[in-house]
């Protein structure tokens, strides 16, 4: 098992972070045998990382681009993430010294944030308006079923 330098790791995040306030950097964060496995480049693919990091030990995780967002730290994942990578990362970042809030996304959130709000809000009501006739109907639906058994 190969021992994890926390000084030097929580120096290079630092680094990382940095460079990450001013533009995308891709990365590919797993959960290892040794502890969590962060790769981060701004030119390596997603893929040379997944590489990288299946080669340090790695396992399941999720890949993409990171980038701050205001005071935020979102990782936009390719596929959809896996529940337990949050815990991992929040525990990853606080043995490094890094407390900064962050978000783990995937593909789904990320292509409905980036829709116009109008056209949301046009879906929402369009939404409750079926929503409405959908339980207007099976109440009638239900009022005429009662009619038809009290028939019998």
């Amino acid at each position: 098992m190969a021992q994890i330098d926390l000084k030097k790791e929580k120096k290079e995040l630092g680094a990382l972070l940095g460079k990450a306030k001013s533009k995308p950097i891709n990365f590919a964060f797993m959960i290892g045998k040794d502890g969590p496995i962060l790769e981060a480049d701004a030119r390596k693919s997603t893929k040379a990382l997944w590489g990288a990091g299946k080669k340090r030990g790695g396992g399941k995780g999720a890949c993409g681009a990171m980038q701050f967002s205001k005071s935020c730290l979102r990782l936009i994942c390719e596929e959809e993430p896996l529940p337990i990578l949050k815990k991992s990362f929040k525990t990853f970042l606080s043995e490094r010294g890094q407390q900064i809030k962050f978000s783990l996304e995937g593909p789904s959130i990320t292509a409905d944030a980036d829709e116009d709000d109008s056209d949301d809000e046009e879906t929402a009501k369009a939404a409750v308006k079926k929503n409405k006739k959908t339980a207007s109907q099976s109440a009638q639906d239900d009022a005429s079923q009662d009619e038809d058994d009290d028939d019998e």
